[in-house]
Parts: C-alpha cells; structure tokens; sequence
C-alpha cells in the first residue's frame, strides 16, 4: 500500500457542479478536509444522510486506520467526525456499504475488512442513531473471519428488509474464498444462506452491484472476480439472476 494518499479515486474526489452557457461543468474543490486529509491508504467511500438533516454526508474507509465520517454543513463545506465506537476500529478496510437494515429511520453500515490482508479478519457492522453517531451494532453476522473486500445490500426476497451480500476473495494461498449472503429476518437478527452456488463458488471476488437487469422486480446481483497474484490482473463478472429464493 503506498504511504499518504490524498483522498481520490478509491476514496473521495470531490466536485461542486456549475452551470455556465447552458453546459454542466465541474469544478475541483481544494479546501478542507474532505480534499486534504492523508493516510496510509484510503481504499472506499459512501454517501448517506447519517444524521437525517436531508443532506448527504459521506463515510471513509483506511487501511490499518481509524474510518472518518464528514457530516455535510449545508453550505458546501464537511465537518470531519473521527470520535466514536466507529472512528475506534483500526482493521484492514476495505469497503463500506450503507443501509437502514432495521427500519428504523436511520442509516447504518456494513465495513468490509480483511481483504488484501495476510490475516482474516471480521467485517464491521455499525447502528446507525440518526445524529451522526455510530455504534457497533449488537446484532451478531455469525460468519467467520475471511479476507473480505465490499458489502451491498438488498432486499432480495422482497419482504422489506435490506439483505447483505459481502464478497471473499480468499487468502494468498487459495484459489478464492466464498462469498456470504445474509438474510435479514426482520426481528434484529441475520441468517447466513448456505446453499445455492453464490455462495458455493470459491472465487477471488471484489466488488458487487446488485440490480433489477430484467425488471422483474427481483434484485440481481452481479459479482466482479480477479486472479489474487496481481490486482491489474483480467477479471471476470459473474451474473446472478435472482429467483426471490
């Protein structure tokens, strides 16, 4: 991992739209600390409303570093939150993954870690409390630790609650890991699916995007798979029509 990169292409690159002769331009922010913190590595991002003020704040993960929180102020600027259960977990992250996955009102996370890592790890999940603070959530995952590099969530089975789908790319001297798929009961608790091949494959997965590709109402889910020598490496993308399980 190279040392002190500003927040970019993995992380946040930051850009206020401008209107000028009828054509959309853009315009680099330089200011404040959304633009200017560094760390080891800053390795993903995602926007949210976390503190339900209307406006979109945004969540940053670090690798081996605390996550930062901005809070958007509403005039263009973020303030940095780095205090909190949240701010505390110094793991190999990797992707973070935002939800109201209890139906509450307020949004939480998932944070992805151990990918990349020479040692499994446990992926994170944070209650959200609607006022910009987040907690380690009590509601156990029960998978086991794994090399795990992005989460998305979706309500699969349409029953109203946001399902989690967290991708496994396996250790350094395997062929792959498998990825989890956790159904959201609705009553606080997650249950892992165990069968089925999107979570039988041993593949080195990356990233996943769910989506409804054939308006069938069913969410769909397409996973993106790379050789574990390199990262530049050829990667494939495996399509998963769902069935509503």
């Amino acid at each position: 991992m190279k040392a002190h990169q500003t927040i970019t292409a993995c992380g946040v690159l930051l850009i206020a739209m401008a209107h000028a002769q009828g054509q959309t331009t853009f315009t680099k922010i330089t200011t404040g600390d959304i633009v200017n913190d560094q760390a080891s590595t800053f390795t993903g991002s995602a926007w949210g409303d976390f503190n339900n003020d209307g406006y979109l704040d945004v969540f940053v993960c670090t690798w081996e570093q605390t996550n930062i929180l901005y809070l958007n102020q509403k005039d263009g600027t973020f303030t940095k939150v780095f205090q909190g259960p949240a701010f505390q977990d110094a793991d190999a992250h990797l992707g973070a993954a935002i939800a109201d996955f209890n139906n509450d009102g307020n949004l939480g996370l998932l944070v992805a870690a151990g990918g990349a890592s020479d040692v499994a790890e446990n992926p994170v999940l944070y209650q959200g409390h609607g006022d910009g603070t987040l907690t380690r959530s009590k509601v156990p995952l029960s998978i086991p630790a794994g090399f795990f590099w992005a989460a998305a969530w979706a309500d699969y089975d349409n029953d109203g609650f946001a399902d989690l789908f967290i991708t496994d790319e396996g250790d350094s001297q395997s062929s792959g890991g498998k990825n989890m798929l956790l159904h959201n009961e609705g009553n606080g608790s997650f249950s892992r699916v165990s069968s089925g091949t999107i979570v039988n494959d041993i593949t080195a997965s990356r990233c996943a995007l769910w989506a409804d590709y054939d308006n069938d109402r069913l969410m769909d889910l397409l996973v993106i798979n790379g050789a574990l020598e390199t990262i530049s490496s050829i990667t494939t993308m495996v399509m998963a029509p769902s069935h509503g399980y």
